[in-house]
């Protein structure tokens, strides 16, 4: 099996309207939330080999927390602007790009895409991912292209349902 873990950015900050929403950071909860999820799927059998990262600050700061906590090498971090505010076209492509790619990649988005993709890929009816949420999904080792139904969701954590600190 390969896998692709899929999360949404932890909670960002609103405060500063003079950035864009490109550059909003994460806040005080994202900066909390992050480190548990990430320390969450540094205990798991889910450890992604690889991270590719919506360009948004948030998504970044999100990532730079698993990244520590997976010991992630730089060269296995890669900034992906199409997955900024991605819709269905945009995420089609970029986990096609990574089936040749590695065994075990995690992508950092936003919503509404991360529920939509989770929902398309896995066949699932997630309502709607929060933010800092994980999905692990399964995907055959001999999938040659990314179609609905194709990967089975096999993990699925939130922060609220997470019980470590």
């Amino acid at each position: 099996m390969r896998y692709f873990t899929i999360i949404r950015h932890a909670k960002s900050s609103w405060g500063d309207q003079g950035l864009s929403d490109h550059e909003r950071p994460l806040n005080e909860r994202g900066r909390r939330d992050a480190p548990r999820m990430a320390t969450w799927i540094a205990r798991t059998l889910y450890k992604p080999e690889a991270l590719i990262v919506s360009s948004a600050v948030r998504a970044q700061e999100t990532a730079a927390y698993f990244i520590e906590r997976l010991a992630i090498p730089n060269q296995d971090y890669v900034s992906e602007p199409r997955l900024y505010l991605a819709g269905m076209q945009e995420w089609i492509q970029v986990l096609g790009d990574a089936l040749i790619y590695k065994k075990h990649l995690a992508f950092f988005a936003h919503n509404p895409g991360v529920t939509n993709i989770i929902n398309w890929l896995a066949g699932e009816s997630l309502f709607d991912a929060p933010t800092c949420a994980v999905a692990v999904i399964a995907i055959p080792e001999d999938c040659k292209r990314i179609d609905s139904g194709v990967g089975k969701l096999i993990a699925y954590k939130t922060p609220k349902t997470l019980e470590i600190d």
